[in-house]
């Protein structure tokens, strides 16, 4: 990291003390109303009770600990833990396995109170065990959501996701808890890998120290692709003040800071961009008799847009670049976010989300005002992501052209279409007379007939002689979509035309 500017100021700090109560669990197949059981050295028993969608049972008992019952079927049921007195602390960890997941359990029988050893997020993250409490102290880095209390713990080495805050044994309540970004948090819960994400779930906050920084508001980001200014307004109450950039961010710089109505400003100037949209996380420090408290700030600057074909866009690398991509749409999933497969000549990719407000962001919705049908030919703005190893795009992406508006049309309907017009036209293939460039007779249901000049796998403004890789003989009953031409005075689908989808007809017994 580089440290760029410092300065001091000086106010009086703040903490926020929160009482300590048991996590819930989680898993959607097994929960238990308590995962930590600490039994008297003099021995006793504590009861807990197991919600199950399946059959249970408990493995790893020890022999100095007594569960009754260790196994059981769906519902709910009341298991005890008992031990006989003991002359020095035991600890064991259980599994509770139900169906293909399993929830660990752990007892403790000790002549003092239990106190969970604090774990740095690496631990978590990179030695945990699935349904295991950990503690862990780290400072809020961003909040996703506030009605259930998901955000981000960032410690010296590394983030995890915190999945669910608990205020007072209850669920969202988060906002009473008061948490800000760059407070510094103790919480504990048990750790769950959720499709390769590591969380801490349904946690307890056991102390929250109050920032003695807040970032206030950041103005005019994302940048601009010719570069510009970013200013950053935060509130410093105290301590040694500095702001770090990270090193492969060389192309944000950041001013000396300023007052601006009691705020601290800083602005953090973006070079010119010659690629890809960029991003970078910016951290504002104090530190206050050696504490650190940070806020970061994420800051982007737009990209340019690279056109490019599917194919090429496939064997792109994940991130933050936009492309810009030309297809045909195919298999319209969802009409609300804009879900389907867009095809060229080179290839298939999956579009997850399409809207027509012109930015790369949250899904607004508004695929349906688009008018977008399957069979259209459109040209989107969107970033390269994937989904379980699989690429689309991603961003949302946003729609940049409708360069085909395909109506559907019979025949007899196409043939009475102003000439220019692009229709989706089905029919039977007849009179095959080139199968190079695919020129053949079109006849509709009603016993019409019109002349396709050429057609094409994929939408083309040349016939690129794909025809052959359809593998389409006479009497195929296909659906294709061309624009409404004429030549020598004989109608024809032109265009080239493209090919859309193939119906196989059964024949009624």
């Amino acid at each position: 990291m580089k440290l760029r500017h410092i300065f001091t100021t000086l106010a009086a700090a703040a903490l926020a003390l929160v009482g300590c109560q048991q996590e819930e669990r989680f898993l959607e197949e097994v929960q238990v109303s308590q995962s930590l059981i600490a039994l008297s050295i003099e021995g006793g028993s504590a009861e807990i009770t197991v919600t199950a969608a399946d059959k249970w049972e408990i493995a790893g008992i020890p022999e100095w600990l007594t569960v009754t019952p260790a196994a059981g079927q769906a519902g709910q049921t009341k298991v005890t833990f008992s031990v006989e007195a003991a002359e020095e602390n035991q600890e064991a960890l259980l599994h509770l396995n139900c169906g293909i997941v399993s929830q660990v359990i752990t007892v403790f029988q000790m002549a003092e109170k239990v106190e969970i050893p604090l774990s740095t997020c690496a631990e978590v993250n990179n030695n945990g065990v699935d349904g295991k409490v950990y503690r862990v102290k780290g400072t809020c880095t961003s909040i996703a959501n506030t009605q259930y209390g998901n955000w981000y713990l960032t410690d010296d080495t590394g983030t995890v996701y915190v999945y669910g805050t608990l205020y007072n044994g209850a669920t969202q309540q988060f906002t009473k808890l008061g948490l800000e970004v760059g407070d510094i948090v103790t919480v504990e819960g048990p750790r769950k890998n959720y499709n390769g994400t590591i969380e801490l779930v349904d946690v307890t906050v056991i102390e929250i120290e109050k920032s003695l920084l807040k970032l206030e508001k950041i103005i005019s980001t994302p940048l601009p692709l010719e570069g510009g200014v970013a200013t950053a307004l935060l509130t410093v109450k105290a301590g040694e003040f500095s702001v770090e950039i990270p090193e492969d961010a060389s192309w944000l710089t950041a001013g000396e800071p300023t007052d601006v109505g009691g705020l601290t400003c800083v602005e953090l100037t973006a070079a010119p961009n010659e690629g890809g949209a960029r991003k970078t996380t910016v951290t504002f420090k104090t530190v206050v008799d050696g504490k650190e408290y940070i806020a970061p700030a994420d800051i982007e600057q737009l990209g340019a847009i690279k056109a490019v074909t599917v194919a090429d866009f496939l064997a792109a690398p994940e991130g933050t670049a936009l492309y810009e991509l030309t297809g045909i749409v195919k298999n319209l999933a969802n009409t609300t976010y804009g879900n389907f497969d867009l095809v060229d000549a080179t290839g298939s990719v999956y579009v997850y989300g399409l809207t027509g407000n012109g930015a790369i962001g949250s899904n607004d919705k508004t695929f349906a005002s688009l008018g977008i049908n399957e069979g259209d030919v459109i040209t989107i703005i969107g970033t390269r992501t994937s989904y379980k190893e699989t690429p689309q795009v991603g961003g949302t992406a946003y729609l940049k052209e409708h360069v085909v508006a395909a109506k559907e049309a019979t025949v007899t309907e196409f043939l009475a279409q102003p000439k220019g017009t692009w229709c989706k036209v089905t029919g039977t293939i007849a009179n095959l007379v080139n199968e190079t460039y695919g020129n053949f007779d079109l006849v509709g249901e009603d016993g019409a007939s019109v002349y396709v000049y050429g057609l094409t796998s994929s939408f083309v403004t040349k016939n690129d002689k794909s025809f052959a890789s359809l593998g389409l003989k006479e009497g195929a009953y296909i659906t294709l979509v061309g624009k409404r031409d004429i030549y020598n005075d004989q109608d024809q689908v032109g265009g080239p035309a493209y090919f859309l989808s193939e119906v196989v007809i059964i024949p009624a017994e």
